[in-house]
């Protein structure tokens, strides 16, 4: 499944609920984005490695930046630990697609979303991963 797909899929089923728990729909909208699209961080041609599918060149190069941070800050010491237990583990639909990463993921949003906002929306983040 491609990226968009990933997308698309996602925002489907759970716009209708978005505007019912988050106040801010765009930060709600853009976090289940991200969601849907982290999963795929270690393909090689992801949505995520290009910078989504944004109009915006400043909110491409975020998502840019962001997709580098989270590769070389978590994707590849996490797959590095499982590559002990797994001679797979950099593998597409290997280490990032497991429940760990969601979790660790939306603590740690969690915890950034706290301080300059409201937590409630790395559940959206969360939402979009699943």
């Amino acid at each position: 499944m491609l990226g968009r797909h990933h997308i698309l899929i996602t925002l489907l089923i759970l716009l209708p609920f978005i505007y019912s728990f988050f106040p801010n729909i765009f930060l709600a909208v853009f976090l289940v984005f991200l969601g849907s699209i982290v999963p795929d961080i270690d393909a090689e041609e992801s949505t995520f490695k290009h910078g989504g599918m944004f109009i915006s060149r400043k909110v491409k190069k975020a998502v840019k930046l962001f997709y580098i941070v989270l590769k070389y800050l978590f994707y590849y010491p996490y797959a590095f630990i499982l590559s002990f237990i797994s001679k797979d583990a950099l593998k597409h639909r290997r280490a990032m697609h497991s429940l760990f990463p969601a979790i660790f993921l939306t603590a740690l949003l969690y915890v950034v979303l706290c301080y300059f906002h409201s937590g409630v929306y790395s559940l959206s983040f969360l939402l979009g991963y699943l």
